[in-house]
């Protein structure tokens, strides 16, 4: 085809000596800008209902409540400190460019105004969305550009955009880290398989720089890079000067992760700590192939989707279907470079080098999530692409290709529409995700908040923290709270104490606060008991016992002596026991 018409074919440079023959009338059939926007409007449509949706989960820490994010005088608080900074605590989220693109998202939506001192979220999902689109944009781009035939690329990129196991990382706000960093890491690998002159390639190696730095700092999981740099080493086009040529991406990435593990460190030093299960080795590797076989068969047939899943109640028998599906794409790609088909092997590969870290060998506060699989998936399906091409890209299967490829893309279009409902508010989240984990205290416990500040429902609430008292108790009865667990019991019992003494019942708000009042003393649970001892005190107020209302607000005052003259007031009736 003639220079500067812009084919999409010009994507994929001379192809090199591992790119395939395409049939004719193949993928040089369609410009550029056609393929782009069905990728992009295939997009829109997945993801145009969550434009309406709220602030949900951790969005009130990371952006609701971050002072650092409303301030952009506090842009550079942004690259030392914890992402939850302003939340119940840090936990080791280092993701600047993420804060950073939610201070950009704040600037615009302040513009139209402040409810209750948040903005408009509108502004905040449509980027959300956007990335998702650039990110399968930049996959298509990096397959084409490693040779693989364009409407293969094209089919692999479409199912990506619109999978529903992406409803994680795009209709949750906070879920933009995973397609922030997978864009950069695309970018990184595309700019990197850039040859031809000098000038190119040294503006490409530029290109995998910033990109692989804007990867990791958007998402800790973008440090796999080097490796899925290595895998694309092998099957890097063109192949123009010395053979080590196609691994200065890899050495750029390597050096890029030294700096950002240095900064990390600096940013955020050493806790000491770690939420993970104490496991054995072959705990985990049991429990790692149970988790592969959730994941074949969320990415094979994507339904009851939520974002609790445990591996309580999965069979024994997943996990020899998972070390089945393991040892199958091993063979696969070894199959794959014996026939001379490398790409299709570096795919296969790239879903397991991006699985390992996530798989649970090595060990998490979690056993699997959906959003984990937002960079494995690319992978797996440039895979299948490549190992579908021989039998679909030729004319008699090719109609028959495209119109599955789209029945597919309609129906994961539908599923992932009706998942987005899900995530249009905190309610219909936690109650979706009750509906397929009834027994997840922490969601339970967070329907229970909604009930109680957003939506104005004492008694879904009280119903709610109920069922998580009883579960908390029933955890106390083989072993002892510890930890967060236990700050969350205590803080359980005190809304259900307020919520009974807003009501009326005085002796079950005596019942809760007296439990708090009973808590193990430290310094965590300390802002608990005084909490329970002001409660109690208020209390007898009401109930016109002023000496033992005294008592407790003496208790109060020996740490909080910043509110004696309140406590003075409350004895003197000057306010009343509501207003404290």
């Amino acid at each position: 085809m003639a220079g500067g018409a812009g084919p999409i074919q010009g994507l994929a440079g001379d192809g090199g000596a591992n790119a395939d023959p395409s049939p004719a009338g193949g993928p040089g059939d369609f410009p550029a800008w056609m393929a782009i926007a069905l990728i992009a409007g295939l997009g829109l449509l997945a993801y145009a209902n969550t434009f309406a949706g709220e602030f949900v989960w951790d969005d009130v820490s990371s952006i609701v409540l971050h002072e650092d994010v409303k301030d952009p005088a506090r842009f550079g608080d942004l690259f030392t400190h914890d992402q939850h900074r302003y939340g119940r605590g840090e936990g080791g989220f280092y993701r600047p460019l993420l804060s950073v693109s939610f201070m950009l998202d704040y600037r615009l939506a302040r513009l139209g105004g402040l409810t209750n001192g948040a903005p408009d979220p509108f502004v905040f999902h449509v980027t959300s969305a956007a990335w998702h689109i650039l990110a399968a944009g930049l996959f298509f781009a990096l397959a084409a550009r490693f040779g693989t035939p364009l409407p293969a690329a094209l089919a692999a990129a479409l199912v990506y955009v619109v999978h529903p196991i992406h409803t994680e990382a795009v209709a949750y706000i906070s879920g933009r880290a995973d397609s922030m960093a997978a864009a950069g890491m695309f970018a990184a690998l595309y700019f990197g398989a850039w040859d031809g002159s000098r000038r190119r390639r040294v503006a490409g190696t530029i290109g995998c720089a910033a990109a692989s730095a804007f990867a990791m700092l958007c998402k800790e999981s973008a440090m796999i890079l080097p490796a899925l740099a290595f895998l694309c080493a092998f099957g890097r086009p063109g192949g123009a000067g010395s053979r080590y040529v196609r691994f200065v991406p890899v050495a750029v990435s390597v050096l890029v992760l030294g700096a950002y593990v240095a900064l990390r460190r600096y940013a955020l030093p050493p806790s000491g700590g770690s939420s993970a299960p104490d496991t054995s080795f072959l705990e985990r590797t049991i429990e790692a192939m149970q988790s592969l076989a959730i994941y074949a068969r969320l990415i094979a047939a994507p339904a009851h989707l939520h974002m609790e899943r445990t591996l309580s109640g999965v069979p024994a028998w997943a996990a020899w279907a998972g070390a089945g599906l393991l040892l199958a794409g091993i063979a696969a790609a070894v199959w794959a470079i014996r026939n001379g088909r490398p790409r299709a092997a570096i795919g296969l590969a790239w879903f397991v080098v991006a699985w390992l870290p996530i798989s649970g060998l090595f060990p998490l506060n979690a056993p699997l999530a959906e959003h984990w699989m937002y960079v494995p998936l690319a992978g797996l399906l440039w895979a299948l692409a490549e190992f579908a091409w021989p039998f679909l890209g030729r004319p008699p299967a090719r109609g028959l290709a495209t119109a599955a490829l789209f029945l597919s893309c309609a129906v994961l279009l539908s599923i992932t529409v009706g998942r987005n409902r899900d995530w249009r508010s905190n309610e219909s989240l936690y109650a979706a995700t009750l509906r397929e984990s009834p027994g997840s205290i922490r969601v339970r416990y967070g329907l229970a908040v909604t009930y109680e500040n957003l939506v104005d429902n004492p008694i879904g609430a009280t119903r709610e923290f109920e069922t998580v008292n009883r579960l908390y108790d029933e955890i106390q009865s083989k072993s002892p709270l510890e930890g967060e667990p236990y700050l969350a019991y205590l803080e359980t019992r005190l809304s259900l104490a307020k919520l009974a003494l807003k009501s009326g019942r005085y002796q079950q708000a005596a019942d809760h606060f007296g439990a708090v009042l009973q808590a193990r003393r430290s310094e965590a649970t300390m802002p608990h008991i005084i909490e329970a001892a002001l409660g109690m005190g208020r209390m007898y107020l009401i109930g016109g016992n002023d000496a033992l209302a005294r008592t407790q607000f003496e208790f109060v005052k020996t740490y909080r002596p910043d509110l004696a003259f309140d406590l003075a007031l409350l004895l003197m009736g000057a306010v009343r026991p509501d207003d404290l």
